[in-house]
């Protein structure tokens, strides 16, 4: 590992975890600190008029706080120590929405814990409007900072592998066909959590009968992501195609458009924000995994990125068609 990356990696776990696991750990213990003067049960949700109606332990609050803070941190930093090189868009977003998320849930949760001091009934709790919306306004300060502080990752020696152009004739017809699959172990975790949801929705069904629709919109949309975490790609002399399972979303580049191919490596958080369908200024991925991917330039400018097995194959091919559509 050379000093550059150790250098990287030290900054990456200092701004991207150290930092808002800090805040988030000050504000618990202070948190902890005020059980003694707590209620038996504090207020946690409001109602949109103003009162409380939802209660819970109090020591639930730092709990959450450290829970949800130690697990997006973790994934910020575990998503971008393999990145590398200034290509990567998304670290500094991932490092400053961590600082963002912990000091608005640190500011937001504890400070909703302040007009339930020595309060003797939680049902009387003050909205927490005015915590939340400090907060945020911290936050956005405290991500701002986290964002000039976050590291840049450094180059990679295999970003930009060769690609060889395949030679064809004239009349000649070549195809080349894929199918891109996301992990199994991230399948069943989207499906285990529709599962979940949908017998909620019908549980709450009985309860509250045609009032519950919304409930089942949460495991449609998942169903519906579900359907784009497997790809078919096809590569002929009329183009690059590439459409989901279910037959769309479809993607295509006519082969007119095509100005060239590469391959490079791509990190689903790092580079694109996650899985599956992916838009980003200029580009659209399907990026079903971290790992070699197929990158198309179009003659816009624009460029499409797919993860697949053997993009080598798949970039000489398109290369050849590119070249001979005279690009």
């Amino acid at each position: 590992m050379t000093d550059e990356r150790r250098r990287y990696l030290r900054t990456l776990l200092l701004v991207g975890a150290a930092l808002p696991l800090a805040i988030a750990l000050a504000g618990s213990i202070l948190a902890i600190a005020w059980l003694g003067r707590l209620p038996a049960e504090v207020a946690i949700h409001w109602a949109a008029g103003g009162a409380p109606d939802g209660f819970a332990p109090p020591w639930i609050v730092p709990g959450m706080l450290l829970l949800i803070v130690a697990g997006f941190s973790a994934v910020t930093v575990v998503s971008l120590a393999a990145a590398h090189g200034p290509r990567v868009r998304n670290a500094r977003i991932l490092v400053a929405t961590a600082s963002w998320l912990s000091t608005t849930l640190t500011v937001g949760l504890v400070g909703s814990l302040v007009s339930q001091l020595d309060l003797a009934d939680p049902r009387s709790a003050q909205s927490p409007a005015a915590p939340l919306i400090t907060g945020a306004l911290l936050g956005l300060a405290v991500g701002a900072l986290a964002w000039f502080l976050a590291p840049v990752p450094p180059a990679g020696e295999s970003d930009t592998p060769t690609v060889e152009r395949l030679s064809l004739g004239e009349d000649a017809r070549v195809m080349w066909t894929a199918t891109a699959t996301a992990s199994p172990k991230l399948a069943a975790v989207i499906a285990l959590f529709g599962v979940a949801l949908l017998v909620q929705a019908i549980v709450l069904t009985f309860e509250l009968g045609a009032a519950a629709w919304p409930f089942y919109l949460a495991p449609v949309v998942l169903a519906l992501v579900l359907s784009t975490l497997t790809w078919r790609l096809r590569i002929d002399h009329r183009g690059v195609v590439a459409r989901s399972v279910l037959g769309f979303p479809r993607i295509t580049v006519p082969a007119g458009r095509i100005q060239g191919a590469s391959v490079v490596t791509v990190s689903p958080v790092a580079d694109f924000g996650g899985w599956g369908l992916r838009w980003l200024p200029g580009e659209v991925g399907v990026i079903l995994r971290g790992g070699e991917a197929l990158r198309v330039s179009r003659r816009d400018g624009h460029t499409v990125t797919i993860t697949t097995h053997d993009a080598g194959r798949a970039a000489g091919i398109v290369e050849a068609i590119a070249g001979r559509n005279g690009a």
